[in-house]
């Protein structure tokens, strides 16, 4: 009995605690992550449009003009199975991925930190707080409806 009340306040506590913008939880017994998008596109360019959601959480539609940014902090499940996706779009381009799941877990480094940038040429990726060395990661794909 009492193993389960434990996983039950486990379970518990971490739904409660996933995802929180703006201040970082205190995760129990998981690990915490911070997940940042920036837009890094030309300074005359149109905004970058990020949708992102996990299965549990919405955390919306947001427009990104050039230097913003949009960062979230969560607890891992205590199933280690969280997963978020973001869909970017700008212009005519779009790209739809999983900016943190069980797999990705390891390329968030030490920090725990996942920093992606979206330029004109593609997405990029660093795991690194303090320099933010960017790799490119995805291209863009062309918007099928703009295809029409």
């Amino acid at each position: 009995m009492k193993i389960l009340v434990t996983v039950f306040l486990i379970v518990t506590l971490n739904i409660f605690l996933t995802p929180i913008r703006g201040k970082k939880p205190k995760c129990f017994f998981t690990t915490g992550y911070e997940v940042y998008v920036v837009n890094n596109l030309p300074a005359s360019s149109p905004p970058l449009l990020l949708n992102c959601a996990s299965k549990d959480d919405k955390l919306g539609n947001h427009t990104l003009y050039v230097n913003q940014d949009f960062h979230f902090h969560f607890c891992e499940s205590v199933f280690a199975d969280t997963t978020f996706s973001c869909e970017f779009r700008w212009e005519s381009k779009e790209k739809l991925f999983d900016v943190f799941n069980a797999a990705r877990r390891k390329l968030c480094g030490k920090d725990n930190f996942c920093y992606w940038a979206a330029k004109s040429d593609g997405i990029y990726f660093s795991n690194d707080s303090k320099t933010k060395a960017l790799e490119l990661t995805y291209n863009w794909e062309i918007n099928q409806a703009s295809r029409i």
